[in-house]
């Protein structure tokens, strides 16, 4: 499904590699592994240069790190939260 969703955007943006790849949405169901290693392949590939989050807990992206530092995987160079003015008091 990564695969797939980063090749449509690169088709719909005509370019060849995406600079910053957002996970927006975390499929606590689907282990991080494959998660990780499909970003690893798309990285090696140079389709992708970075990988970040977006919507993920504070324990998922935890576990996140720590399965990329255990397995040598990439790992989600940045956190985009869900914030704004009618949601904020998760982060406040």
């Amino acid at each position: 499904a990564i695969r797939s969703s980063v090749e449509g955007s690169l088709r719909r943006l005509q370019t060849e590699t995406i600079d910053l790849y957002q996970a927006h949405f975390d499929d606590e169901k689907t282990p991080l592994e494959e998660t990780l290693s499909a970003f690893a392949e798309l990285i090696r590939d140079g389709k992708v240069r970075a990988i970040g989050a977006s919507n993920h807990t504070a324990p998922r992206l935890a576990e996140a790190i720590a399965t990329s530092e255990r397995l040598g995987l990439p790992r989600y160079e940045s956190l985009q939260p869900h914030y704004n003015l009618v949601e904020r008091t998760v982060y406040e």
